[in-house]
């Protein structure tokens, strides 16, 4: 074996990397992370009084929440928020997902052809967690569209609206399996809300509190990978930092990067690796823009924390009020709002510069809101595009192809949410049992 700088080398410094590193921080770890901070697609304003997140808004894993408690972070349920939705530019709530659909903008029609096929979707749900693995994989293999069988147009644009805020991708586009338990469950499953936190101060803490435990000089920010290959046992990374081309070998490399750098920076793909991470591409494209509440203001938001947009109502697709997490500190407290765009909203809203988003925001929360301009403070609004790394595209058949992003890489081993399942659990569970897998490789032990 070649001589080597350190035992391991982590590519990237968001969840799963950093879940990585801080599993493997007994040994001589190294991470390389592009940006000039930690937290990857996880990015929070504010403070542990009033925040918000511009990426991944809560958590529902138990590892992460079992993470939290030993980084001394504070969790904050979710479950007491109404449940609210905009249709057809109207904005209803109610304070269970029974009185919404009654005070949902929809004809009686609409409204009894909604409930029927929420019924028979939450009915699918509940049958996943006893399914085989043979029936998971069934399931996956099959669109989403297809599950929600014969549904009236609005039926149909409302949920879709819920699968593209959550997943990136519309219902004909995304594996049944994901768009059910990961895009469906929060809006129309109430017995999920109470498994749904926030992370006080916001989910970057996470990222940071992990970092924080590391050796110093483990993480080495602004640095950009340009080729990763194995070379007589060692993995070879190439990366640059300061405009100087450096080169770092490690025992073993644990890539945390999205699925379409990989395809661009690790050399000698087997096919079936590259089959499933092309699977995996394009990103969606995805837009927050941040927008802070004016404290000791009654707003209509207030005590509501998800408000989807779907269809038509709005450029954007998704309210979040973190006012109301703040408020349970301070009723005062006017706290932010997170309006997110994601997949063709996304996309379509990726077109505008940074003015022009606000700007358009703004009006559409007006519409919904008659009077809301008065209640923010739009010159303090912040515009954060994951372009083009939003969420990875989970299509039919991702639980098949995943199979082939577990398998070692020469030196390499991949891990990510793409790995697994959108979003946090993906990417810190991915990052615990790759670690793991190295551990054992290196010492022997798990």
């Amino acid at each position: 074996m070649a001589e080597v700088d350190t035992d391991i080398v982590i590519l990237g410094g968001g969840l799963a990397g950093l879940t990585a590193a801080y599993e493997l921080r007994d040994l001589d770890v190294v991470v390389l992370e592009s940006r000039q901070r930690v937290g990857g697609r996880t990015k929070s304003l504010g403070d542990s009084d009033a925040w918000v997140n511009a990426g991944a808004q809560i958590i529902t894993s138990q590892r992460i929440k079992d993470f939290c408690e030993m980084l001394g972070l504070e969790l904050v349920s979710v479950d007491g928020a109404d449940f609210g939705l905009v249709v057809r530019g109207k904005f209803s709530r109610g304070p269970s997902a029974e009185r919404l659909f009654l005070a949902l903008n929809l004809g009686l029609g609409e409204k009894t052809d909604f409930a029927r096929t929420v019924l028979r979707l939450q009915r699918v749900m509940h049958k996943v967690a006893k399914m085989s693995p043979e029936e998971r994989l069934e399931l996956d293999d099959t669109d989403l569209r297809t599950v929600l069988g014969s549904a009236s147009p609005s039926t149909i644009e409302i949920l879709n609206g819920f699968c593209e805020e959550a997943t990136g991708s519309p219902v004909e586009d995304v594996s049944a399996l994901i768009g059910l338990v990961y895009s469906l469950t929060a809006y129309i499953d109430a017995d999920a809300r109470k498994g749904m936190y926030a992370v006080r101060g916001g989910t970057q803490s996470i990222a940071l509190g992990l970092a924080s435990h590391l050796p110093d000089g483990a993480v080495r920010l602004g640095c950009r990978v340009r080729s990763v290959r194995t070379v007589d046992g060692v993995a070879e990374v190439r990366y640059e930092q300061d405009g100087e081309e450096q080169t770092l070998r490690a025992r073993h490399a644990i890539s945390a990067l999205p699925a379409p750098v990989v395809l661009d920076v690790v050399a000698d793909l087997p096919d079936d690796v590259r089959n499933a991470l092309e699977h995996r591409s394009p990103y969606s494209t995805l837009i927050t823009v941040t927008i802070p509440v004016r404290d000791g203001v009654e707003a209509p938001w207030d005590g509501v924390f998800f408000i989807p947009t779907p269809g038509g109502s709005a450029r954007f697709g998704l309210i979040t009020n973190y006012g109301h997490l703040a408020q349970t500190l301070d009723p005062a407290r006017g706290g932010y709002l997170a309006i997110l765009a994601n997949g063709r909203k996304g996309t379509a809203a990726a077109r505008q510069t940074d003015d022009q988003l606000v700007a358009d925001f703004v009006a559409d929360l007006e519409a919904i809101f008659p009077g809301a301009g008065a209640l923010i403070e739009r010159e303090r609004a912040e515009v954060q595009r994951w372009d083009p790394v939003g969420l990875p595209s989970m299509r039919p058949g991702s639980y098949r192809t995943r199979a082939a992003l577990r398998h070692p890489i020469g030196a390499l081993r991949l891990c990510g949410d793409y790995t697994a399942e959108p979003g946090l659990a993906g990417a810190n569970n991915s990052g615990y049992y790759v670690a793991g897998a190295v551990r054992s490789l290196l010492t022997g032990t798990t």
